[in-house]
């Protein structure tokens, strides 16, 4: 393995220091709603639902839908 298809692999992997940043700012925020501003867990878990529809159409299309 050469050192263009180790960085390949690198960017590939979910487990990222970035997306661990992401994930962990995303339960803060959660627990944050929960618990500092007394939201209720049914209410917090729509939200994100909502939220996460088009977010997940954005990062799918990112590429330019290339295949």
């Amino acid at each position: 393995m050469d050192h263009s298809e180790a960085d390949e692999s690198i960017k590939n992997n979910i487990f990222t220091l970035r997306n661990l940043v992401i994930c962990l700012g995303v339960l803060g925020l959660f627990a944050t709603l929960i618990f500092v501003f007394k939201l209720p867990i049914n209410t917090v878990a729509i939200f994100s639902f909502v939220l996460l529809c088009p977010l997940m159409h954005f990062w799918m299309m990112k590429g330019g839908h290339k295949h």
